[in-house]
C-alpha cells in the first residue's frame, strides 16, 4: 500500500536503532566494543581495535558513559541508541588531542647552513689574524720533543 508515493509497509517494517542493537547483542542490556564497532559500521579487520583505541585515548564521543567490566568496556544500549538517533545532547563531542607547547624554535636548513658558513668564516679569519700577528707560529724548532709518560 502506497500513500503519496511512500510504501507504508516498508515504513512499518523499518527497524528502530534499538531493534538493530538487539540483533547485534541479543538478550543483553549493554554492548561491548566489538558490538559498538559493528553498530557504527566498522566491520573491517581493525574496526573493533579502532573503537578501543578511541576509548583509550578518550576520543570516543561517549567516553564518559562507558564502564569497565573486567577487561572490557561496555555501554548501555539505551544510551548508545539515543546517541545514534541524535537524542543525547549530553554526549560530549570528540575530544581533540592536546596541543603541543611551543617547544624550541626550528630553523630552516638554509638558515642553519648560513649560520654554519658564518661560523666557519669567522674561525678562518681569526686563524689568519693569529698567523699575521705571530709569525713565530709557523717557525718550529725542527725537532720533536720527547713526551714523558
Amino acid at each position: 500500500m502506497e500513500v503519496q508515493g511512500v510504501d507504508v509497509k516498508s515504513i512499518l517494517e523499518a527497524k528502530t536503532t534499538m531493534d538493530r542493537l538487539d540483533e547485534i547483542a541479543p538478550g543483553s542490556s549493554v554492548v561491548n566494543t566489538d558490538q559498538i564497532a559493528i553498530a557504527l559500521g566498522k566491520t573491517g579487520k581493525g574496526g573493533p581495535q579502532t573503537v578501543r583505541n578511541q576509548i583509550s585515548k578518550k576520543q570516543f564521543p561517549l567516553h564518559a558513559k562507558l564502564r569497565k567490566n573486567g577487561a572490557h568496556w561496555i555501554l548501555s544500549k539505551v544510551v548508545f541508541a539515543a546517541w545514534i538517533d541524535g537524542e543525547d545532547d549530553a554526549a560530549p563531542a570528540v575530544i581533540p588531542p592536546p596541543k603541543r607547547g611551543p617547544g624550541r624554535p626550528r630553523k630552516s636548513v638554509e638558515q642553519w647552513l648560513a649560520a654554519l658558513d658564518d661560523s666557519w668564516a669567522s674561525l678562518l679569519s681569526e686563524g689568519r689574524q693569529q698567523l699575521d700577528d705571530d709569525s713565530g707560529i709557523l717557525e718550529g724548532s725542527g725537532r720533536l720533543e720527547a713526551k714523558k709518560m
